[in-house]
């Protein structure tokens, strides 16, 4: 599963609250609080090249993967 913790700390160590985020049209409402409740999303390119600028950081400065139990069991041996 991808994991946005590190995004919301981002934005909010630079002060750009997520209804700014919103406002900008970076991110789509709906995607935005799917984010937050760590519910599984895709982001756009655009929205990943946007925020990058936006915080001066890199794609994986923004989020990070971390297995799911259910995948770990389905992994072959």
């Amino acid at each position: 599963m991808i994991k946005y913790d590190k995004l919301f700390m981002l934005l909010d160590n630079a002060g750009i609250n997520t209804t700014k985020v919103k406002e900008m049209g970076i991110i789509p409402q709906v995607t935005f609080y799917k984010m937050k409740r760590g519910e599984p999303v895709g982001l756009r390119y655009e929205s990943l090249d946007r925020l990058c600028a936006l915080l001066g950081c890199q794609p994986g400065d923004l989020m990070e993967y971390v297995p799911d139990q259910t995948e770990d069991d389905q992994m072959p041996e």
